[in-house]
């Protein structure tokens, strides 16, 4: 197979591919592999140093939910606190100056012993460039012989490892809170004294959002759904 003859070999590690180095850089670039099955990825692990894994997984899922998310938790797919795991769909874009395709992929999400553990799988191409089908699977590439499609492999690696790189940067800077709901979480209810991850992990992306005075907002879900906070914790629910 010429493209996975082209594309570096992965190996696998805690059921999730990891590269060489492992470190958050803001112009780090992840590139694509091939599993043993012939299909496209990207894998590998970034660490935390001094966050719990609770932490890297509360701010990676709020993350999910922000910037894959349309409504609520749509775009999520698998969900597994116990295990800290979760799968989402993602759709991206080629970076400023790219081709101006449109991406779609799976990215599954873990973070275990202080590292979170990425997994890009289901690649899928919607370029004019790709004249097999309107949108083809990465696998019908052939890189090795085609300019224009080792292009297209390029400029999806620029538009996941920038979307990567934000991921990391905000769940080394965010500070999601303690999970002290996880029993709700788990159950989808949203329950008082749940902070702003919690609700979102729970809830997912509101429809709007409003701003109070002294601390107070409100999440509106719904026409009769709506979630009011005080200093970032749940005071009422109303569904």
């Amino acid at each position: 197979m010429q493209l996975k003859q082209w594309l570096l070999t992965i190996c696998v590690v805690a059921g999730l591919s990891t590269p060489a180095t492992a470190q958050i850089l803001a112009d780090t670039a992840y590139p694509v592999s091939v599993d043993e099955n012939g299909k496209c990825v990207v894998g590998g692990f970034v660490p935390f140093d001094g966050k719990s894994d609770d932490e890297i997984y509360a701010s990676a899922f709020v993350w999910a939910v922000n910037n894959a998310c349309t409504s609520r938790l749509d775009a999520i797919e698998e969900k597994d606190l116990g295990t800290r795991q979760f799968r989402f769909k993602v759709t991206l874009a080629s970076p400023e100056g790219g081709k101006k395709n449109t991406y779609y992929c799976d990215i599954t999400l873990r973070a275990n012993e202080g590292k979170l553990f990425y997994y890009i799988s289901d690649i899928l191409i919607e370029s004019t460039v790709v004249v097999m089908k309107k949108v083809a699977p990465m696998e019908r590439l052939n890189p090795e012989k085609k300019t224009s499609h080792r292009e297209t492999v390029d400029d999806f690696v620029q538009a996941e490892s920038l979307a990567l790189n934000q991921l990391f940067e905000f769940v080394r800077s965010n500070r999601p809170g303690p999970l002290a709901h996880k029993e709700s979480i788990v159950k989808g209810e949203v329950t008082e004294g749940m902070t702003e991850a919690e609700c979102l992990m729970t809830a997912g992306k509101p429809q709007s959002v409003s701003e109070g005075n002294n601390g107070a907002m409100e999440w509106k879900y719904g026409l009769w759904y709506y979630i009011n906070f005080k200093n970032g914790r749940v005071t009422r629910v109303v569904k």
